[in-house]
């Protein structure tokens, strides 16, 4: 009897649901679908798009250019009659323009078809649109005739002027005065030679405007000429522009920080 009465005690417990037991003042565990929503949820929480502007910006690039002068030079002024003093015209000029904002890096100067009886009474002064200028050619060539020599005058050239015959080439900016001896004096309304001899002087400034060259035969007895002279100016300019997007906000102070 009492076993009879235990088996269907046994029996009613197993045909019971079976539930989670939680200690007192705790939640049931949610259910597995629930808790894999919440989970979800979090990982793919949606982030703020990245917000960008578009900016302009100054392309800068060299360019080279050549400018000539129009007509020959007379040297001195009056020559044959005259043999002492100023050329013709007092300055040659040049106008240089196309450079955008230019900033110069080079300049040559080109001094075509020199002819004079004694290659050293020739002063060469080379002066900028912003006041600097350079003695690029004085006392060279001795007592030596010139006749139609082109002549480059440039910083990189691997000599000076020869002091001697004289041909045509390329050679740096040369004065040959005396050291301790006074500059050579060109007239008015030349500037005066302030001890620059190389072109670099140059370097930096704009190289748009006037350039005006100052030739001075500076001994009597002998005259000259110059049939052209030229300026090659590299400078760097602004070449145009070009759009970036670029971050703004949050996303600009990050992309400071990693850069």
């Amino acid at each position: 009897m009492f076993t009879r009465f235990a088996m269907l005690i046994f029996i009613v417990m197993l045909a019971l649901p079976v539930t989670a037991l939680t200690r007192p003042g705790e939640t049931g565990q949610a259910p597995w679908s629930q808790s894999a929503a919440v989970a979800k949820a979090k990982k793919h929480k949606k982030k703020d798009k990245p917000k960008f502007t578009t900016v302009a910006s100054t392309v800068r690039q060299p360019v080279t250019q050549t400018f000539t002068s129009s007509e020959p030079m007379t040297v001195p002024n009056g020559a044959p009659g005259t043999t002492l003093g100023p050329a013709s015209p007092y300055p040659s000029a040049i106008t240089v323009a196309g450079f955008p904002n230019g900033v110069i890096t080079d300049v040559d100067l080109l001094l075509l078809d020199v002819t004079h009886q004694i290659a050293e009474d020739l002063d060469i002064l080379l002066s900028a649109p912003d006041g600097h200028r350079a003695l690029v050619l004085s006392d060279v060539g001795d007592d030596f005739k010139v006749t139609n020599v082109d002549l480059t005058l440039d910083d990189e050239a691997a000599a000076s002027v020869p002091n001697f015959d004289i041909v045509s080439g390329t050679f740096r900016p040369t004065d040959n005065s005396l050291p301790g001896s006074p500059l050579d004096p060109f007239d008015a309304p030349a500037p005066a030679p302030d001890g620059s001899v190389a072109l670099s002087t140059f370097d930096g400034a704009d190289p748009n405007g006037t350039w005006q060259l100052w030739v001075m035969d500076d001994t009597t007895g002998e005259v000259g000429s110059i049939r052209a002279w030229a300026l090659r100016i590299t400078g760097e300019v602004d070449a145009g522009t070009v759009e970036e997007r670029v971050p703004t906000g949050k996303d600009a102070k990050k992309r400071r920080r990693h850069r």
